[in-house]
């Protein structure tokens, strides 16, 4: 299938993925997130590919979910919110986590709900002056999926992501960078444009990614630190459907809401 909506380029060993839907804020239809599975898929396998970057084109990164596809239709059966999680957004943050190839997003706008979600999947963050980050998921009475409860904690610790989850709270690029030592978060100078952000990410940092031998799991062992993790017997507050979907994308199950 012709890629209609991610635009694929490969130079000196880092493979460019960009999200090609900008007049809805390259926000994810069900081909785009097809398109975007089947070229991270491409890259696991591609021996020639040592490093990815991933970014959007115009003046978003990733809105998250193109709400005009699931939203209630009186034509249609109502769209059950887990399946799409399940279908479109866990393979694509699983394949992020699990690539054993060091993953570089270049934040050039707003990365929202899902789209935020996958940058902080990525091993690191390049966010241009104008960036921002959201969990929008709360403004329409959802939590984080796409990682975000498996995540974030993970990053912030729990209050802070909590916070994020349930006030929606935009965290702008400078804020990021306040905060880059739990986010992972840099930004590129002012004078470089939202939509240039994949060119002024410095250039020495594909370069090294691209030269370095990488196991993505290592990246994953650092996310859970003991601290953390559940005692056993311990339980978690509210387990939900998105929380046990999250923790199933890094191969971990919730039995009553708690890791056994």
């Amino acid at each position: 299938m012709p890629s209609q909506h991610i635009q694929a380029e490969q130079r000196d060993g880092v493979l460019k993925l960009t999200l090609d839907r900008p007049d809805v804020l390259n926000s994810f239809n069900a081909r785009m997130a097809e398109e975007l599975t089947a070229a991270l898929d491409f890259a696991a396998r591609d021996a020639t590919t040592r490093a990815v970057l991933l970014t959007g084109i115009g003046r978003g990164f990733c809105a998250g979910q193109d709400l005009a596809e699931v939203m209630p239709d009186p034509e249609r059966p109502a769209t059950d919110l887990g399946e799409v999680v399940a279908r479109q957004y866990n393979p694509i943050i699983r394949a992020i986590r699990f690539t054993e190839k060091p993953f570089i997003c270049a934040v050039n706008g707003v990365a929202a709900g899902a789209g935020a979600n996958i940058a902080f999947a990525c091993d690191l963050v390049i966010a241009a002056e104008g960036a921002t980050f959201i969990q929008s998921f709360a403004k329409i009475g959802l939590i984080p999926d796409s990682g975000g409860t498996w995540m974030l904690p993970r990053l912030v610790g729990l209050q802070r992501a909590t916070w994020l989850a349930m006030m929606g709270e935009k965290i702008d690029a400078n804020r990021a960078r306040v905060e880059q030592r739990e986010l992972r978060v840099r930004h590129v100078p002012t004078h470089c444009r939202t939509d240039q952000i994949s060119h002024c990410a410095p250039r020495r940092t594909h370069r090294r990614l691209a030269t370095v031998e990488y196991d993505g799991r290592v990246g994953n062992e650092l996310a859970r630190p003991e601290a953390i993790v559940p005692e056993p017997g311990e339980r978690r507050v509210h387990p939900s459907r998105d929380d046990m979907s999250d923790a199933a994308i890094f191969g971990h199950t919730l039995v009553d809401g708690h890791e056994p």
